[in-house]
């Protein structure tokens, strides 16, 4: 084997250890964000209100056609089903950090 071919099998076990450490430095830090945010709290609050019916508005400032009714909720998640008008029923997840606002019913 030549110097190059060995240089470049050492880069990529390098490459793939570096790689490694970043995934989970980015976990660490999701983590973090989401301690300062309150995402906690959040999702205890929408435990909370687990069954209800609600209107939802979303961080982008996009409110939810309908009526919502939570159905289930966990640490990053709300599963919620959305009723319109006409009566349709449609079933969404949504990330906590995404809603903005809830209106209980």
């Amino acid at each position: 084997m030549d110097a190059f071919a060995m240089f470049g099998i050492v880069a990529l076990c390098m490459a793939a250890v570096l790689f490694g450490r970043v995934r989970r430095l980015e976990k660490k830090l999701r983590r973090v964000e989401k301690k300062q945010k309150g995402g906690d709290e959040m999702s205890i609050l929408f435990q909370q209100l687990e069954g209800c019916r609600c209107q939802l508005r979303q961080a982008n400032g996009v409110q939810l056609p309908g009526e919502c009714q939570i159905l289930a909720v966990d640490e990053e998640w709300v599963k919620i089903r959305i009723t319109n008008k006409k009566g349709q029923e449609t079933v969404k997840l949504l990330r906590i950090e995404d809603i903005a606002e809830v209106t209980c019913l």
